[in-house]
């Protein structure tokens, strides 16, 4: 049985600013994502992964959008992997609006890089040694 199943994926709040100089041929880039999951009736949910790539200085260059999935979901998973698998069903289309915009700003093609959420707290909160209330 299909975990998720994508049913519409579009971006929207593109930003981009490049005050680059000229003589600057390299700049020092980093990388910030946000990944957030929105359900609603009838195992539809709405996930929403924010990219944003900036210069350290977060001076000259700047681009962030975010790319939207509708999807539906089988009921029977948790929210970690319905978490996970939008994810994973949305990058591919994060990292090909990237690399579609850059280029056609008459830059180099900017390549994100994949979150490697088997490593991640991606659903996980801490509780410093409380349990949950559905735990004993």
């Amino acid at each position: 049985m299909v975990k998720v199943k994508l049913k519409s994926t579009f971006v929207n709040d593109v930003t981009l600013k490049n005050e680059q100089k000229a003589q600057q041929s390299a700049i020092r880039l980093q990388q910030k994502f946000t990944h957030n999951v929105k359900y609603t009736a009838n195992n539809i949910c709405r996930s929403e992964l924010t990219s944003i790539i900036c210069s350290e200085d977060n001076e000259n260059f700047n681009i962030k959008f975010t790319t939207i999935g509708i999807f539906e979901y089988n009921p029977a998973l948790s929210k970690e992997e319905i978490h996970k698998e939008t994810y994973l069903a949305l990058y591919p289309f994060a990292r090909a609006f990237c690399v579609n915009l850059t280029s056609s700003c008459g830059m180099p093609p900017l390549y994100i890089t994949q979150m490697d959420l088997d490593t991640q707290n991606i659903y996980r909160i801490d509780l410093g040694g409380i349990k949950p209330n559905n735990e004993k």
